[in-house]
């Protein structure tokens, strides 16, 4: 039986993918086991450029880590780390979903194939936070003050996404749809 903490001091150390195909691999209880060891190593080893990529680091720690921290602890461990970097991520993909959706000509299939993964990454992220309300919404004993920043940031990101969608033009919405991407606006909104 490997002694604790092998795991994640056998994880990978350069490569962000292949540190995160291994911890996709890992079973219900390595997570449990590993988490006060992994969790801040994946805090510290990725930014919030990378939060959503890489196989989506905000998507391994909800699925496989959130659900091994006591309710006393959500709020200190994971949502006071985890959410804000959550939030820059999600103001980065929106600056950079608007400035490059002002390119988009019916020509610019690269930019077209750029637009469509940015929206699909907000739509991920917005599907995780989703799965954060659900987890924390089927504890038995909740107090607001184990999840402070929870709400507001659920709050923050639907304002932001409504708020830039307000901003842009109807036009550039108008040709979104036109490219193609009215399946994706619709799962966003």
């Amino acid at each position: 039986s490997p002694r604790k903490g092998s795991a994640a001091a056998a994880m990978s150390q350069a490569d962000p993918e292949l540190l995160l195909r291994e911890l996709g691999a890992w079973d219900w209880e390595l997570c449990r086991r590993e988490l006060p060891a992994v969790l801040p190593r994946l805090l510290i080893s990725f930014p919030a450029g990378l939060w959503g990529g890489c196989g989506g680091v905000l998507r391994i720690l909800t699925e496989m880590f959130l659900p091994h921290i006591s309710l006393e602890d959500l709020e200190q461990t994971f949502f006071s780390k985890v959410l804000p970097k959550t939030l820059q991520f999600f103001d980065n993909l929106m600056c950079e979903l608007s400035s490059k959706a002002k390119g988009l000509t019916s020509q610019s299939t690269e930019l077209c194939s750029t637009v469509r993964n940015l929206l699909q990454a907000v739509v991920q992220l917005l599907e995780t936070l989703t799965g954060c309300v659900h987890y924390v919404c089927s504890l038995q004993e909740l107090s607001l003050q184990s999840i402070h920043s929870l709400p507001s940031s659920v709050l923050w990101v639907v304002k932001s996404t409504f708020t830039h969608c307000k901003v842009g033009t109807a036009g550039s919405t108008k040709f979104l749809v036109l490219l193609g991407f009215q399946e994706t606006l619709e799962i966003l909104f």
